[in-house]
C-alpha cells in the first residue's frame, strides 16, 4: 500500500497530514490500536508503537512528510510509507482551512471520513453541507420530522424559496395521497435533484435519488422505488425514520459517510433492522431515458435491474476508499487461492507449453492444454504471492472453476466428471455421471464466494466475463490442434449440471458449457 501510494496518482495521500478529530491510539504489549475511525485498526508490524504515537502527535497540519521525517528522525522513504499507512487506516487527513471551527458535526465528518475517502479534509465535507440548501416537500408528518432533524445541520428552506434558488436538494415525501407524478410542480422537479422518501408501518424507504444528468428520468425513478403496503407509522417510528433519512442525506451531500445512494434505494425496517436495496432502472421503451424500441413497459427486465445494481457510480459519487481495496493484503492473496478438492481422487495432467501445440498431440495432452491455458496458471512465472495466468482474469483473481466430463477413458483417466485443480494441474474426481455420453465437455462455474469477497454482487459480472475469456482460449487451443469447439446451449439445464457436480446454484452457478470434438474445424 505504501509503495502504491507513492507512485499511483489515484491515491491522495495528505501533503500536510493532520490527525483526524476524534481518533486516538492505545499502545498495548502486542499491538497498537487505533480507536474512533470508521473501522478498528490494529498495527502489529515491526514499527515501534512509540514511533506511531510520535508521528501522530507531530501531524498538526503544518508539516510535510519530509519535515515529519526530520522531526521524528526517520528516513523520508520510510515516512512516506508510514504517512500512507496512517492515511489508509483513517488516522490522518489533509490539513484544511484554519478559519473553519470544529463542531460535533465536524468531529463526525473527520472521524468517519475515511469510510469514503471522498474529501481531503473534514472542512471540505462541511463546505458541501453549508453549500446545499434543503427543501422538504410536500407537508406530511414524516416531512415535518425530517425537516426538524436537518434544521441544525442544513439550511432548510420552504418550497417557494427553493424554486427560486439555483442549487437545492429536494426531499419529496411520498404518501398514499401525494405522488410525485401528480404534484403540480412535477415538470419543474424534473430539472432539479430530488430524493424520494416514503414510509409505511415499520418500514422507511430512502431513495431513489433523481438527477437528470446521472439517473433515469423522474418517472422511471418513481416507478423503481421500493413499494410499501403497510399501515400508518407511529410517532416514535416517524422520529426514528426521520433520523435514518437525515443520516443518508448527510452522507449523500457531505460524501463523508457511507450510503447506498445514489446507486441504490434503501428500505429499512425500524423494528427488525432488515434492509433491502433496489436500483433505479429505466423502463424499456421510456421515451425520456430508454433507447429500447418496443413500447414502454411497466416493469424493467431482471437483467436490466441486475445491470443497474452493479453499475459503477457516477464520477461525483466514486469513493476513493473503494480503489484502495485493490491493494489490501486479503484481496492480493485471492489470486493465489484456488479451489480445494479435499480428499477426492486426483489424476495428474501432463505438463505442456505453448510450443507443444500442434495437430499431432493426443487426447490427454489436448485436455491438459485446454485446461491449463484456459483456466490455469503459468507455473514458471507464478510465485507464492503473484499468480501469472495464460488468460485474462478480472482482478487476476481467477473467478471461474472448470469441470470436465469425459465419456471415455483419456490416457490414464477413467470416464466421469472431474474438477480442474489449478494449484497442481490435475483432475479431481467429482462424479461418475456424465454431462454427455458422447462428447468431452468443459463446464465453467462462477466461484461467487471468492470473487464476491472483493467485488460483492459485481462479482457475477466479472465471473461471466472471465468464463468467456477462458472458453475463448479453449477455442483457440482447439483451433491450433485441429479440434472442433462449440458452446453447448441447446437444452442446457444448468440446475441438473449443478446437481451432478454437487454445486450450489446460489454460490457457484454454471455459466458456460463447451463441447470439444475431434473434427477439422475449430
Amino acid at each position: 500500500m505504501g509503495n502504491a501510494a507513492r507512485f499511483d496518482k489515484q491515491f491522495r495521500v495528505p501533503r500536510r497530514p493532520s490527525r483526524r478529530l476524534g481518533v486516538d491510539i492505545e499502545i498495548r504489549e502486542d499491538a497498537t490500536i487505533l480507536w474512533g475511525s470508521d473501522r478498528l485498526q490494529t498495527f502489529t508490524g515491526g514499527m515501534k508503537p512509540s514511533l506511531i504515537e510520535d508521528i501522530l502527535r507531530a501531524c498538526d497540519g503544518t508539516k510535510t512528510a519530509r519535515e515529519l521525517a526530520s522531526v521524528c528522525d526517520v528516513t523520508e522513504p520510510l515516512m512516506d510509507k508510514i504517512v500512507a499507512l496512517l492515511w489508509v487506516s483513517g488516522a490522518i487527513e489533509e490539513a484544511g482551512p484554519t478559519d473553519v471551527e470544529s463542531s460535533p458535526l465536524g468531529v463526525l465528518l473527520s472521524r468517519l471520513g475515511n469510510a469514503t475517502g471522498a474529501n481531503a479534509s473534514w472542512q471540505e465535507a462541511q463546505h458541501r453541507i453549508n453549500s446545499m440548501p434543503i427543501c422538504v416537500m410536500p407537508h406530511s408528518e414524516l416531512g415535518t420530522e425530517v425537516a426538524g432533524a436537518l434544521a441544525g445541520t442544513f439550511e432548510v428552506i420552504n418550497e417557494e424559496a427553493a424554486f427560486e434558488r439555483g442549487v437545492v436538494l429536494f426531499i419529496f415525501i411520498e404518501t398514499a395521497s401525494s405522488k410525485i407524478e401528480q404534484h403540480h410542480k412535477f415538470d419543474e422537479l424534473t430539472k432539479r435533484r430530488v430524493l424520494l422518501v416514503s414510509a409505511a408501518g415499520d418500514e422507511v424507504v430512502v431513495g431513489p435519488l433523481y438527477d437528470q444528468a446521472i439517473t433515469p428520468c423522474l418517472r422511471c425513478c418513481s416507478s423503481s422505488r421500493i413499494k410499501l403496503d403497510r399501515g400508518a407509522s407511529s410517532p416514535a417510528q416517524l422520529r426514528l425514520m426521520a433520523g435514518i433519512v437525515s443520516h443518508h442525506i448527510v452522507a449523500l451531500v457531505s460524501r463523508a459517510l457511507l450510503s447506498p445512494l445514489p446507486t441504490d434505494s434503501l428500505a429499512l425496517n425500524v423494528v427488525t433492522g432488515v434492509q433491502r436495496y433496489s436500483p433505479p432502472v429505466s423502463r424499456p421503451g421510456c421515451p425520456e431515458c430508454s433507447h429500447a424500441i418496443p413500447a414502454i413497459a411497466s416493469e424493467p427486465t431482471v437483467g436490466a435491474v441486475y445491470e443497474a445494481s452493479v453499475a459503477l457510480p457516477p464520477r461525483e459519487f466514486v469513493n476513493v476508499r473503494d480503489y484502495q481495496a485493490h491493494f489490501l493484503s486479503a484481496n492480493q492473496q485471492l489470486q493465489t487461492k484456488f479451489k480445494s478438492w479435499g480428499k477426492r481422487e486426483k489424476f495428474p495432467l501432463p505438463d505442456i507449453n505453448i510450443s507443444d501445440l500442434h495437430i499431432q498431440i493426443d487426447d490427454l495432452l489436448f485436455l491438459a492444454a485446454a485446461l491449463r491455458f484456459g483456466f490455469g496458471i503459468d507455473p514458471e512465472r507464478t510465485t507464492s504471492k503473484i499468480a501469472k495466468r495464460w488468460t485474462a482474469s478480472g482482478g487476476n483473481i481467477g473467478s471461474v472453476n472448470a469441470f470436465v466430463s469425459l465419456p471415455a477413458m483419456v490416457g490414464h483417466i477413467p470416464s466421469g466428471i472431474y474438477g480442474y485443480s489449478v494449484s497442481d494441474h490435475s483432475l479431481a474426481k467429482v462424479s461418475q455421471e456424465l454431462i454427455s455420453a458422447t462428447d468431452i465437455m468443459i463446464a465453467a462455474s462462477a466461484d461467487l464466494r471468492k470473487i464476491a469477497s472483493k467485488y460483492g454482487t459485481f462479482g457475477l459480472r466479472i465471473a461471466i466475463m472471465d468464463a468467456g475469456c477462458a472458453l475463448s482460449t479453449v477455442r483457440r487451443v482447439c483451433r491450433e490442434v485441429g479440434r472442433t469447439f462449440s458452446m453447448w446451449s441447446a437444452d442446457l439445464d444448468a440446475g441438473s449440471i449443478s446437481e451432478m457436480l454437487h454445486l450450489s446454484s446460489a454460490r457457484e452457478p454454471i455459466i458456460g458449457v463447451s463441447v470439444l470434438g475431434k473434427g477439422q474445424r475449430g
